[in-house]
């Protein structure tokens, strides 16, 4: 049997590979990193700005996070940063490790899969799942200049946030902090018609709770869809 050989792989042409500068339709076949190159939030902003602005094949997109989680993850760390992210510490937050925004921003990007399933055919601008983690790394780089009570989140984590939050029980536990966001979080999406914020709205003024009090009038246009410029 013949060895296949290998293409060997220094830092440089890692960092190629990750950022999206190596086309997508070339990547080495059976590769060996000869030395290593710690994935950065900037080498993700790159591949993600590269996929969208080319309009990248959302297929061609899923054979590159293949190849780079399969062939390049321990020479970059993503493998490690993967295994220590909690989800669960994580969840409803924004975070201020660089490593966790690495992981989320990874983890977004998982659903290719099935947003190709579910939608065959699309480019990476038209993919949810891409669109999201583009916003979510966008969120995180400007938060770090920015007062925890300032954090910005883009639509698709303060509609989780308002899921995940939306129960009696668990809104009397939230404090003054987690409260006030979920409210300023209800009110920015409900402007915009958004079903789960405008649900919460309803509930919370339908029976009253920690976040709102009860107003049956307001209940009753939450219930019938309040515009948005209203």
């Amino acid at each position: 049997m013949k060895n296949k050989t290998r293409v060997g792989l220094d830092a440089i042409e890692q960092r190629r590979i990750l950022r999206m500068e190596h086309p997508v339709d070339k990547l080495p076949v059976n590769p060996q990193c000869t030395e290593d190159c710690p994935i950065t939030l900037d080498d993700l902003e790159c591949a993600l700005d590269q996929m969208t602005g080319e309009k990248y094949p959302a297929e061609a997109v899923l054979g590159w996070y293949e190849y780079v989680e399969s062939e390049l993850g321990v020479s970059t760390g993503l493998t490690r940063i993967l295994e220590e992210y909690d989800d669960e510490a994580m969840a409803g937050s924004c975070p201020e490790r660089e490593e966790d925004a690495i992981a989320i921003t990874w983890l977004l990007m998982s659903d290719l899969d099935l947003n190709l399933a579910g939608a065959p055919g699309q480019t990476a601008d038209q993919t949810r799942c891409i669109s999201q983690a583009l916003a979510f790394l966008k969120a995180f780089k400007q938060n770090r200049n920015l007062p925890r009570e300032d954090w910005v989140y883009p639509d698709f984590m303060m509609e989780q946030i308002i899921i995940d939050l939306d129960d009696d029980d668990a809104l009397e536990r939230a404090d003054d902090y987690h409260l006030d966001r979920f409210r300023t979080f209800v009110e920015t999406l409900a402007a915009a018609d958004n079903i789960p914020a405008l649900h919460a709205r309803c509930q919370g003024h339908l029976t009253g709770n920690a976040a709102f009090g009860r107003d049956i009038k307001a209940a009753g246009e939450d219930a019938l869809g309040r515009p948005a410029s209203a």
